[in-house]
């Protein structure tokens, strides 16, 4: 519950962030290519994971152990508070949260 909740909330930041504003810029859709790799890295942190895990499982196998997905989960998350981080930045420091410069 807690994964779809965080999940929705990103998401719903994204919009009120972005807000009315097109994203025509080339660096907008680099950003948008991390969003969307954040948004299929955090899908394996929700109940999706177990049909998911089906790819990594070996040959013979319908899915993988649950003490394989609890250390891929595992790392996921502190691969996300990185990537997340930067994303943020990417946004702030390269789009300049997509505010149209007058100046330039």
């Amino acid at each position: 519950m807690c994964s779809v909740f965080s999940f929705g909330s990103g998401v719903m930041l994204i919009f009120l962030t972005k807000g009315e504003k097109e994203l025509k810029d080339p660096v907008h859709g680099i950003w948008l290519h991390f969003f969307e790799l954040k948004f299929l890295l955090s899908m394996f942190l929700t109940p999706l994971v177990y049909p998911l895990t089906s790819v990594f499982a070996e040959e013979g196998e319908s899915n993988i152990s649950d003490q394989a997905i609890i250390k891929i989960q595992f790392y996921i998350i502190v691969f996300l508070c990185f990537y997340s981080t930067f994303t943020k930045y990417f946004r702030e420091e390269v789009c300049q949260n997509f505010e149209v410069d007058v100046v330039m």
